[in-house]
């Protein structure tokens, strides 16, 4: 027999390694003491698939009475508090967190767009695989840290040498090869940097951002 459940709690099972919950059968929102209670409802997620829900009084469950020492099995949850933003078009699918349906990857013609719900969210590409850094990836016409270069000349006077250096991003200075001799009257000692701008013209094709 099928029914219909109001979830009030959640945890993974350590012996099953399955999500089991406890639910109370439908009644008055305000009375989950005096509703029927059915609890290690193990929920039957499709294989490859760990779903942990979040526990509000929104939450149902379908649920398949079985008997024996395992009252019920859960085949499927929903939320009715959660709505998908943006609604889903013809043809997409869609896998989207069980609270949060703004975080999402969607499927669609041609194109797989990753949505992290908050203007501060990321995506972080294996964060648990060999040599993650946990770095942005750039992309082109991203502006680059290219450092700087500067001319200097010691004294003023006729025929001095103006030396250069460059500075990099990480702040180790490299001195230009040679010196540059100035004919005319330098009418003061100083300094002249250049900063150098730059930008990247080459990403990947399949991951943009």
């Amino acid at each position: 027999m099928l029914d219909f459940l109001k979830v009030v709690s959640a945890a993974r099972s350590n012996t099953s390694k399955l999500v089991e919950l406890g639910t109370r059968g439908l009644g008055d929102e305000a009375s989950d003491q005096r509703a029927e209670a059915v609890d290690q409802v193990s929920f039957l997620s499709p294989l490859g698939l760990l779903v942990m829900p979040k526990v509000q009084s929104t939450l149902r469950a379908l649920a398949a009475r079985v008997g024996g020492p395992v009252e019920a099995v859960a085949l499927a949850l929903w939320d009715k508090a959660v709505a998908h933003d943006p609604a889903p078009e013809n043809g997409e699918t869609r896998l989207w967190a069980a609270a949060w349906p703004k975080v999402c990857v969607r499927l669609l013609d041609g194109l797989i767009e990753i949505r992290v719900g908050a203007p501060t969210g990321t995506v972080k590409l294996a964060p648990d695989g060999t040599g993650y850094m946990d770095k942005s990836v750039a992309r082109v016409d991203d502006t680059t840290a290219n450092g700087t270069i500067t001319f200097a000349c010691a004294t003023a006077g006729s025929g001095v040498a103006i030396t250069g250096t460059y500075t990099d991003a990480f702040g180790v200075t490299t001195p230009l090869a040679g010196t540059i001799a100035i004919a005319g009257a330098v009418t003061g000692s100083g300094g002249l940097t250049m900063p150098i701008t730059g930008k990247i013209t080459s990403g990947s094709p399949r991951v943009k951002a």
